[in-house]
């Protein structure tokens, strides 16, 4: 809905580089269907929301239409947009909810066990094929990583609440959100690039936070 008006979008792709996008003004269409909210994001209300009016001040908007951020180009997605999104993948997500890298909540459906696995593992590899460099060394490196890799990028906010410097294991908590299983997926992909080990995730349901503990998947004798 924009302007109280509902559009058609149309997807045309003219040649191989090239992606055209249209609205058209369409009064047919019935207003959109509520969205049950994913156990991640039900708490969500106006205080859990992450102030990002600064970013208005770090945007430019270049000739071509795109907008970037210290030279990179950044596409910018409503949250409750994507939360629609995941909504209507549900019934075409592979069951992950007994893969043995997560453990989500025992009373999470697998549904719901199931796509946020998804969400969380392919935004771990896309952060792993970047090239940002990780260097952790203990509970404090964690801040500028989240402030530079997360928040000022709209993946959202996370907390590190202890960083284990021997074991590597780590406990984050996220609040609440639609955005929180990219969160969650970024914080991974963070860990998995500083210490060389995949991950492990449990994750608890604590009200309106996520509490995300990370350790390594695989045994390691760590070496001093």
């Amino acid at each position: 809905v924009f302007h109280q008006t509902r559009y058609k979008i149309r997807w045309n792709e003219p040649t191989p580089l090239m992606v055209q996008l249209s609205l058209e003004t369409n009064s047919d269409l019935p207003p959109p269907s509520s969205v049950k909210p994913f156990p991640w994001s039900e708490k969500l209300d106006e205080m859990s929301e992450f102030n990002t009016d600064y970013l208005s001040e770090l945007l430019h908007v270049k000739e071509l239409g795109h907008l970037e951020i210290d030279g990179e180009r950044h596409l910018i997605i409503p949250s409750s947009l994507i939360e629609r999104f995941v909504s209507t993948c549900l019934p075409h997500a592979p069951d992950l909810s007994e893969s043995e890298w997560i453990q989500c909540p025992s009373d999470w459906s697998k549904s719901d066990a199931s796509i946020l696995a998804l969400l969380i593992e392919s935004t771990s590899e896309l952060f792993s094929l970047s090239e940002r460099s990780v260097y952790i060394t203990a509970k404090e490196s964690w801040k500028a990583y989240f402030q530079v890799y997360m928040s000022e990028s709209g993946w959202g906010q996370g907390e590190v609440v202890s960083y284990d410097i021997h074991t590597f294991e780590t406990i984050i908590t996220f609040p609440k959100t639609s955005v929180t299983p990219f969160s969650i997926g970024l914080a991974a992909g963070i860990w998995q690039r500083a210490h060389g080990r995949k991950f492990r995730l449990i994750i608890h349901d604590m009200d309106k936070f996520i509490q995300l503990n990370i350790c390594s998947l695989l045994d390691y004798e760590n070496v001093s």
